[in-house]
């Protein structure tokens, strides 16, 4: 197949076939030898082509030449048939003959090569030829060679003309490579004999060969660009493309042309080269940095959201699916901040990598930010694929990272969904793998979750909640309830616990299980513990100044594990015991086992600046957390509050307590005792419970049997009745706390 284009056009390049293109005087020519194509068509097709073609046999001898070809050589056109390459163009051979060996031993064509001999009539200097070779094939074989010469297109410059000089004088104050053309792509003049680019004279880098050094990826536009050039006057071009340096490399350079063939002043084409290898390089450099994350060089976040976006343009598959996970690594801040902000870098590192180990070849891995990380898996056939994916990143985090030395464990949990591309928001899909990563926390670590139709629902509700919850302190919505801590050996109220509740305007009243531990997600817990510590400050102290026979009564008040990464923490819980005026003895400060996954420097630290004010420390729900012995050894505590579950099992309405229970209690007691710690029983539901807990020297106890958490009303008027010289009545009847555990 044979195509001479004038114009710009595509290319139709055919496997199995020998394939010849170049580019001369405007022309592009391809030819495509089929092997069922014959000799004979080739010849047809040399007898009109504009460009010099030949074809010789294996033994290099003309078989036959097209009249330009016998132009070029200036040779009628049937004199070489028959003849020796050797005995038509002595001058040319010994360079042409090695050439066109190759081409007929490997069956690879050899394009544009550039090769001098001959000489001009007119001027006698040597012309250099563009000559290219290719196999012609017929029936599977080799038969012959094809040679493409085209007219010289260089030779050695006579004398300017007067156009000439005052082209090269335009060009001398060209602060960039410069050269004129003629409308065949001759150099006419260039900026400067002396100037190289690309490793070229000037004459040769923007000569005829110009556009066979351009990228194959940018040969068609910039083709297409100078064939416009060229149609239209005074018409201007500006192009960036991939040029070869002639060390092999490829460049980036800029060409402007302009159109100034129609000026009797210029009469040429005038274009203005430019070096941009190393803008280009800057570009791609911050392309790359605007979406990808510094860290691991993973896509960020808005790289992914186009991934995403472009795949849900698709056309849905057949049977196809796309899904999205959301991904957070469990405990991650415990380590970044007891290990160091380095480490936890690092660790973010390697997690990447085993991320992408679990992946297939075309699924997208992205870091959103922090230690969040999603994931897209295109093309995925079933449900199950997906799975595994998840299930691959689960197994491949269950191994432990050797990190600065140290070996670390990490987990993570897993939200996934999935959609039919063309069917599906970007937003819905990152909303709801968002839900099912919530909804896969909730349930613990190391863990996935698929979304399903009742979490959106859930998660509308936890929406409306946390909505709500914002607008609660504004709109002083906020409860302070009070459960009296009892003296279990003589009856005495020495405490009371505050407790927070939420008085939601369609809800009713809610207990703290159901938004305190929405209020830490969200941050709101640091205010709200403030505003139930000033609140119950006030309260407790007016209860001391009325009633001066509780004036010792103290305060309990529970505060989250965020208080202590604050860095003012001490200093505003003085500020509000000041403002109550009341001492700083008489405030004790309740935290969970949970607080042990924080950075435990930083958490001992502020514990004795709270301890060093004369505030009292205690851990609650001990028992049911994270806590370990050894840790607790370390930490200045005063009070050990043995969880409800404990005191539950201890002696119910349904069955006796059970020995390794008792045991249990019993080594808690003793532990506490060790670390100088008092013991507080809470849940105290019955008198079995109540009798038992102090048999095993618990001091002080709270629950139902003494007091439910009430309105501060309610327990002023328990303090009203005590001032009144009758007994407050609790619960259990303060006769009840005078028998021992027989009941006598």
């Amino acid at each position: 197949m044979v195509h001479v284009i004038r114009a710009s056009g595509s290319r139709r390049i055919h496997h199995n076939s020998s394939t010849i293109f170049s580019s001369c005087q405007g022309y592009r020519i391809i030819i495509t030898l089929e092997p069922k194509e014959t000799i004979a068509f080739l010849q047809a097709f040399m007898t009109s082509a504009p460009l010099g073609l030949a074809f010789l046999d294996r033994d290099l001898r003309f078989q036959s030449v097209n009249p330009a070809f016998a132009d070029l050589i200036r040779v009628p056109a049937d004199q070489p048939s028959g003849c020796p390459l050797r005995d038509v163009l002595p001058e040319l051979a010994p360079q042409l003959e090695p050439l066109l060996s190759h081409v007929l031993q490997t069956g690879i064509p050899v394009v544009h090569q550039e090769i001098c001999g001959g000489s001009s009539p007119v001027t006698g200097k040597h012309h250099h030829w563009n000559v290219s070779g290719f196999p012609v094939v017929e029936d599977g074989h080799t038969v012959g060679v094809g040679l493409l010469m085209l007219k010289p297109f260089r030779e050695e410059r006579q004398e300017p003309n007067g156009n000439v000089q005052r082209l090269r004088a335009m060009l001398a104050h060209s602060p960039v490579a410069a050269a004129a053309l003629d409308p065949d792509g001759q150099v006419l003049a260039v900026d400067s004999e002396d100037r190289r680019f690309m490793g070229y004279t000037m004459e040769d880098f923007a000569g005829p060969l110009m556009l066979q050094r351009v990228h194959p990826e940018d040969f068609d536009a910039v083709y297409g660009l100078f064939q416009e050039l060229k149609r239209t006057p005074g018409r201007e071009i500006t192009r960036e493309y991939r040029t070869k340096h002639q060390d092999g490399s490829w460049r980036w350079v800029e060409m402007r042309a302009v159109n100034r063939l129609d000026d009797p002043e210029v009469g040429a084409l005038l274009v203005y080269y430019q070096e941009t290898t190393e803008r280009k390089a800057m570009e791609v450099h911050l392309r790359h940095e605007a979406y990808h994350d510094p860290l691991t060089h993973l896509p960020n976040r808005t790289l992914f959201i186009q991934r995403l976006e472009e795949s849900l343009r698709k056309d849905p598959l057949p049977s196809g699916f796309l899904a999205v996970m959301f991904i957070d690594l469990d405990g991650f801040k415990v380590i970044n901040d007891s290990l160091g902000h380095s480490v936890g870098d690092d660790l973010l590192v390697e997690v990447s990598y085993r991320f992408l180990r679990s992946l297939r070849t075309d699924d997208t891995l992205a870091r959103m930010g922090g230690d969040e990380f999603t994931i897209l898996l295109e093309n995925v056939q079933r449900v199950d694929e997906a799975v595994e994916v998840a299930r691959r990143i689960l197994r491949e985090l269950g191994q432990p990272f050797l990190l600065d030395g140290r070996e670390v464990h990490i987990s993570a949990s897993i939200g996934l969904t999935l959609a039919i591309p063309g069917t599906a928001r970007t937003s819905d899909l990152l909303r709801k793998a968002d839900i099912a990563l919530y909804e896969a926390k909730k349930k613990g670590k190391s863990c996935y979750e698929i979304f399903d139709l009742s979490m959106n629902e859930r998660a509308w509700r936890r929406l409306e909640l946390e909505s709500d919850l914002r607008k609660a302190l504004e709109r002083q919505e906020l409860r302070v309830f009070y459960q009296p801590v009892i003296d279990l050996h003589t009856g005495r109220v020495i405490a009371l616990e505050a407790l927070v509740r939420w008085e939601h305007p369609e809800r009713g009243l809610l207990l703290p299980l159901e938004f305190i531990p929405l209020a830490e997600e969200t941050g709101q817990i640091l205010e709200m513990d403030f505003w139930v510590l000033e609140t119950a400050a006030q309260d407790v102290s007016r209860l001391r100044s009325q009633y001066p026979e509780y004036a010792d009564l103290s305060l309990s008040v529970n505060f989250s594990a965020l208080q202590f990464r604050q860095s003012r923490l001490a200093d505003r819980i003085r500020t509000a015991l000041d403002d109550a005026g009341l001492p700083t003895g008489s405030l004790k400060i309740e935290i969970t086992e949970q607080i042990l996954r924080e950075d435990r420097e930083m958490i001992t630290k502020q514990l004795q600046a709270l301890k060093d004010l004369g505030i009292r420390l205690s851990i609650d729900d001990f028992g049911t957390g994270f806590s370990a012995m050894q840790t607790l050894r370390h930490l200045p505590l005063d009070v050990l509050k043995v969880d409800r579950s404990f005191t539950r099992e201890l002696m119910s309405h349904a069955h006796p307590p059970r020995e390794d229970e008792m045991e249990i209690l019993r080594k808690i007691f003793s532990f506490g005792k060790a670390l100088g710690m008092s013991v507080t029983g809470e849940g105290i539901e019955n008198l079995e419970q109540l009798y038992e807990l102090r048999n095993m020297g618990c001091r002080m106890g709270q629950g139902y049997l003494f007091a439910k958490p009430q309105p501060y009303e309610q327990v002023k008027n328990l303090f009203e009745l005590s001032s009144s010289g009758q007994p407050i009545p609790l619960g259990a009847g303060p006769g009840l706390l005078h028998q021992n555990g027989n009941g006598s």
